[in-house]
């Protein structure tokens, strides 16, 4: 186990809700202060003052080294960077890359990825794709149609309000 600790500097909440309460995690707040226990693949959201609509996830994942020294090496490989809110209000269209990383700590707002007739598309990494700005309209994460040898893995996707993964005419994933 190790323990987690975090300090909240503006807004300090009065309370903090942890989930999942079924879990049971050992912790205590006081002074704007949340000392948890965590496992490591833990994955937490921490509610100030209770409200769900902006809550702190906290993912304890192992460090990415490999799989990130893997995609910043490749030229065709796009880097979101942890600790980053990276902002798509539309698609973001991967263009001259194959794929996309998204490095644990990013969250990018907005949906990810539209490709027509590609082969090869690897979406990547432990960061977090929030479709809430897209909330005014019906989109999907990623919007793959007639594409072939596709790899999607470890993301997390919050907020989506439509299908989360779109494939249409598709072969060959993973």
């Amino acid at each position: 186990k190790t323990l987690v600790n975090v300090r909240f500097l503006k807004d300090v909440p009065s309370s903090v809700v942890v989930r999942p309460e079924s879990k049971a995690y050992v912790w205590s707040y006081e002074n704007g202060e949340l000392n948890i226990e965590m496992n490591q693949y833990d994955q937490i959201s921490v509610e100030p003052d209770g409200k769900t609509d902006s809550p702190l996830f906290i993912f304890a994942n192992p460090l990415e080294r490999t799989a990130l020294a893997q995609a910043k090496s490749r030229a065709d490989m796009l880097v979101l960077e942890g600790g980053k809110i990276h902002e798509y209000p539309s698609d973001l269209s991967l263009g001259s890359y194959t794929g996309v990383y998204i490095q644990g700590g990013a969250v990018v707002n907005g949906s990810l990825v539209h490709r027509t007739e590609t082969n090869g598309v690897r979406i990547d990494g432990c960061g977090i794709i929030d479709a809430r700005c897209n909330a005014s309209k019906v989109v999907n994460a990623f919007n793959l149609i007639k594409a072939s040898s596709a790899e999607i893995r470890n993301l997390t996707i919050l907020n989506n309000t439509n299908w989360t993964f779109r494939m249409v005419e598709c072969a060959d994933f993973v």
